[in-house]
């Protein structure tokens, strides 16, 4: 069976283009930690010996399911997924949500995660970042005041057995 590499690269083309907001290249590029140059000769339909994860992995970041880009080059259309939450999936295999993914590569300072037990087998986990890159010792402080206080509230919560989430 003779594989359309160019329609899967026109399709995916098509599928970015048509993301509100605009996605450009060097976005996708960028969410998959591979080059623009690669999103390029993708979308140009060169060949590839198989689907691999760099592939997949722009299908998925488009909303397909990991099976569409076989479907597309056999034919057909690419099947849209159903996950209620989108997820930034890189080449190599590993996804986050989207918001979350944006958010630890905005620029700024690690402050602090944790892990938060609900109760039921479920967690929270929470990232705290500054707004700054190389924060000063002053705007170090003002953002472990923030997590502090927010953390605070975090304690509060409490699971089924009516113990505090956080464990004490």
């Amino acid at each position: 069976m003779d594989e359309d590499w160019a329609a899967l690269g026109e399709a995916l083309k098509a599928a970015r283009e048509s993301l509100r907001p605009k996605v450009r290249q060097e976005d996708v590029a960028a969410a998959l930690n591979i080059s623009r140059a690669t999103v390029q000769n993708i979308e140009r339909g060169q060949k590839f010996k198989k689907v691999g994860n760099t592939i997949r992995a722009y299908a998925q970041y488009l909303g397909w399911t990991p099976a569409s880009p076989e479907q597309v080059l056999a034919g057909g259309e690419p099947t849209l997924a159903t996950d209620p939450v989108p997820a930034a999936v890189r080449a190599d295999g590993t996804s986050l949500p989207m918001a979350v993914q944006d958010e630890l590569d905005r620029p700024g300072a690690l402050v602090e995660t944790a892990v938060i037990p609900l109760g039921d087998g479920t967690n929270m986990v929470v990232i705290v970042k500054g707004d700054s890159k190389n924060p000063t010792p002053a705007e170090r402080q003002r953002h472990l005041d923030a997590w502090r206080r927010a953390q605070s509230h975090l304690k509060e919560l409490r699971n089924p057995t009516g113990e505090p989430a956080n464990g004490q």
